[in-house]
């Protein structure tokens, strides 16, 4: 094989697998989403972009995420 179709084929597997690895991160939280009722527009409105709810990060403890 030629040096340059190595190259190709090494480049095609690293990005599928990078994007394979960021669909994969996009599964998981959205399933923590569905379970855990939360949505996207309530972190944006919250001022925190964690699909995560459990998690707080803010210092306000009387904050209420409906």
């Amino acid at each position: 094989m030629e040096p340059g179709v190595v190259i190709l084929w090494t480049f095609t597997g690293l990005s599928a697998f990078l994007v394979g690895i960021m669909i994969l991160m996009l599964l998981i939280s959205h399933t923590v989403m569905v379970f855990t009722n939360h949505r996207t527009l309530d972190s944006m409105k919250s001022g925190k972009m964690c699909p995560f709810p459990f998690i707080s990060t803010d210092t306000n403890p009387n904050l209420v995420i409906l």
